[in-house]
């Protein structure tokens, strides 16, 4: 007799907070689209809307991305039953990650450029 771990919430909260980043992305994108062809997009939304938005997505994005990554990786480590839905969640969740990491990456790059000017303007 083979007894069959019992499953956890881990895949399924990995999902979900997958999903959560998907439909803020796709908002973030449809809205101002909307605003501008009902011709409600003004000066003042438009710097809410281009200036704030990805502040504010990019908070939510890290918290509610990691969290799902960790949630998707527990699942897997725990041998869940629900074994596909925590890879689908850790995908999306590493997918909505993915521009974050890059421009962290490209931040690092552009930093370390120039940091050889920064010295040699100490020096000099």
């Amino acid at each position: 007799m083979t007894t069959h771990p019992k499953p956890s919430r881990h895949a399924t909260i990995s999902l979900v907070f997958g999903l959560i980043l998907w439909v803020v992305w796709c908002l973030f994108a449809i809205i101002p689209a909307v605003l501008a062809e009902n011709n409600a997009l003004d000066e003042a939304t438009g710097y809410v809307i281009y200036l704030g938005g990805p502040i504010v997505l990019g908070a939510i994005t890290l918290i509610v991305g990691i969290a799902g990554v960790v949630f998707g990786i527990q699942a897997l480590r725990k041998s869940d039953p629900r074994r596909n839905l925590a890879i689908a969640g850790l995908v999306l969740n590493v997918i909505c990650l993915c521009p974050f990491i890059l421009f962290a990456l490209l931040l690092v790059i552009g930093g370390a450029s120039s940091l050889p000017d920064f010295i040699q303007q100490f020096l000099s």
